[in-house]
């Protein structure tokens, strides 16, 4: 069983916090979906070429769950947990950018409009800072300067 790699995230206001559920007795946490969506796709970057059906898998999987909250009305939650994942660090705004990077072009701008949102709402910088701002373009800025940052200079 693999460790859901943004479960330790925390909000202040508990938007994206665990659901607890119980049936007959035995405790059960669920992953917030926002969290568990973010969570398919930065594991879908992780996997190595013997096992694209399953990167493939995730990224369809991740794909229906962000159509999902446009549908539902609820692209800013998916906004909060994307931000808070960014803020994680480069090595975490790398795995979103690549995993946001292969996913279809109406989904990516479903998750910018969510990142958009859930910046005005918080009103926290702009989305642009969050590798959200110009689509697919503003991805590929990020990892750009994600990969030039890191690599060391001669």
């Amino acid at each position: 069983m693999r460790k859901c790699c943004v479960s330790s995230i925390s909000s202040s206001t508990n938007r994206c916090a665990p659901r607890y559920s119980t049936t007959r007795g035995i405790s059960v946490i669920v992953p917030a979906p926002e969290r568990y969506t973010i969570h398919k796709l930065i594991i879908a970057t992780k996997w190595n070429v013997f096992s694209a059906d399953k990167a493939r898998k995730d990224i369809n999987q991740t794909s229906a769950l962000i159509q999902a909250f446009e549908v539902t009305r609820r692209a800013s939650d998916l906004g909060f947990a994307w931000m808070e994942a960014w803020e994680r660090g480069p090595r975490w705004r790398r795995r979103l950018a690549v995993g946001a990077m292969r996913l279809g072009d109406e989904t990516v701008a479903i998750l910018a409009k969510g990142g958009v949102e859930a910046a005005k709402l918080e009103g926290r910088g702009a989305p642009h800072e969050y590798g959200l701002g110009a689509g697919r373009t503003g991805l590929l800025e990020s990892v750009a300067v994600i990969t030039a940052a890191s690599t060391p200079s001669p």
